[in-house]
């Protein structure tokens, strides 16, 4: 049996990093819409609230999703206001936070690298 490799915090944080920037892509709120709606499949999941929740305080807003983690972290970041959700899931949604205003700022600062880079349009 091998030993994981170990990776220094600094080394994860850039890896991801560049994950989400390579995985960006702008979603309408109908999409995101319809995106919840597939992977939050009852109303009774303890997180539904929280996805509702966030839809509605960024309604007609356009959003940004990419993943982190080899895909099995994802995000969706709401450029107008600064604020966003990850979640894990593969079937269903098995975790679900609010981004910190680190990663925050560390998205901004990603998007508007693609946006000035004709990368990414919002």
């Amino acid at each position: 049996m091998s030993t994981p490799e170990f990776i220094d915090f600094e080394t994860l944080m850039e890896q991801r990093r560049k994950e989400a920037a390579e995985s960006l892509q702008a979603i309408s709120h109908a999409e995101l819409t319809t995106l919840f709606a597939g992977i939050f499949v009852s109303a009774e999941h303890p997180w539904t609230q929280t996805a509702d929740e966030f839809l509605t305080a960024h309604k007609g807003e356009t959003f940004v999703k990419g993943d982190v983690d080899q895909g099995d972290a994802h995000f969706i970041y709401a450029p107008a206001t600064s604020r966003g959700i990850w979640y894990i899931a593969k079937d269903h949604v098995r975790g679900l936070g609010r981004i910190s205003e680190k990663s925050a700022a560390i998205l901004s600062g990603i998007i508007s690298e693609k946006q000035k880079s004709g990368e990414l349009s919002l």
